[in-house]
């Protein structure tokens, strides 16, 4: 493996290397947490790393241990808030002077991205075979570009069995989410039903339409196809008129890496706010349900609940 190879060439022994990851929250940390375990690496965060004269170690709980090699998982925005995004909480401050003065190895160095590009990387097999003469090893998954017309009719016509997404999305994923909820909200039609469980994604989209749990569920897993983790949010509406009224409604909290939850409503077409009155929210849409349970045999009940809002 590329990493081996450069354990080989450094002047310590022992190697020690690190999968620098943006933590729990992150839509593929089990890839980075499988990564880590397979290589026989560390998996840490940005804020378990320190620089201590351009040279990079991890706290444990030994104290602290050198770090020759790392391996990110972190975008290059927000590795070091020295020389990228000053309000990233995910890198290390001080890890690209350590890296300039050759005392750490980032396997991917900054701007080694652009080959990982979702548009350059359809390309990458036609790269190789033309500035080497040879065919990659390791066959990329097939990848299609609208902008090629044989491929755009592929892809319009074996659309519910691809996973569609924009090469431009990750460069502003604020304008991709706000974009998404809006065209959600344009192209379905909002309908009332007052029981039953959310319907599949698929079977909303090819309605094109449903109620605000059924369009809430589709853009959660629209999301998380573009690995941006999102979670189902149950609670009311509140509509601000002469006499105040409150609906049942749900709706959807993405994780914006540096920016935290955001909340997302596409039956509406827009941001929550304080109209938005949160009561449950979960990754799963069964476990923001008001009541659940069963009986048995000739036992009887009754729930009375009584809910009180007053604006203030």
């Amino acid at each position: 493996m590329y990493w081996r190879i450069i354990s080989g060439s450094l002047p310590v022994s022992p190697v020690s290397i690190a999968v620098l990851t943006p933590g729990i929250y992150n839509s593929a940390y089990f890839e980075h947490a499988y990564l880590a375990q397979q290589m026989g690496a560390e998996l840490v965060e940005g804020r378990y790393l320190v620089v201590k004269n351009d040279v990079v170690y991890m706290i444990n709980t030994k104290g602290l241990q050198r770090v020759d090699i790392i391996y990110r998982r972190v975008d290059d925005d927000f590795i070091d808030p020295h020389v990228f995004r000053k309000d990233s909480i995910l890198g290390t401050a001080g890890l690209l002077e350590a890296y300039k003065k050759g005392n750490v190895v980032p396997v991917n160095a900054p701007g080694t991205g652009v080959a990982d590009d979702k548009a350059v990387f359809a390309y990458i097999p036609r790269i190789i075979k033309y500035y080497l003469g040879e065919d990659i090893i390791l066959p990329n998954v097939h990848t299609y570009i609208c902008a090629e017309e044989s491929d755009l009719n592929y892809v319009l016509e074996h659309i519910g069995d691809l996973v569609v997404k924009q090469t431009d999305a990750g460069h502003d994923t604020l304008k991709f989410i706000t974009d998404l909820t809006q065209t959600i909200h344009a192209g379905f039609t909002v309908e009332s039903r007052d029981i039953g469980k959310p319907l599949d994604p698929a079977y909303t989209y090819e309605l094109k339409r449903g109620s605000c749990r059924d369009l809430s569920w589709m853009l959660i897993h629209i999301l998380r196809q573009s690995g941006i983790v999102s979670r189902f949010v149950s609670g009311y509406y509140y509509f601000n008129t002469e006499i105040p009224e409150f609906e049942l409604h749900a709706w959807v909290k993405a994780y914006i890496p540096g920016a935290g939850w955001l909340g997302l409503d596409p039956s509406h077409g827009l941001l929550t706010a304080e109209s938005h009155l949160a009561l449950a929210s979960s990754a799963f849409y069964e476990n923001t349900m008001p009541v659940t349970g069963s009986s048995r045999g000739d036992a009887t009940g009754s729930l009375h609940t009584n809910l009180n809002i007053e604006v203030i």
